[in-house]
């Protein structure tokens, strides 16, 4: 996992290898009141309401009732790019 923080975003994007070495990456903003999240090794902790998210970006308990936003994230040759919207 690496936390990929940006000057003109206002939340970090977390990128995470896969088992399978495919990469995927999430918005580090909760789903439900749209607060800054903390990853863990199990996957993501909103502290403002206690809602967790696992390593798919899945709401393992509440509020949060939305997945986190994945993004579209490819690999080309020597370079991961991740698309924001």
């Amino acid at each position: 996992m690496k936390i990929i923080r940006s000057k003109t975003l206002a939340y970090d994007i977390l990128l995470i290898l896969k088992e399978d070495k495919n990469h995927i990456s999430f918005l580090m903003k909760c789903t439900h009141q749209d607060n800054i999240l903390v990853a863990t090794n199990k996957g993501f902790t909103c502290n403002l309401h206690g809602s967790n998210f696992n390593l798919n970006g899945d709401v393992l308990n509440g509020p949060a009732s939305r997945p986190l936003k994945k993004l579209k994230t490819i690999e080309e040759e020597n370079s991961i790019n991740i698309y924001l919207s």
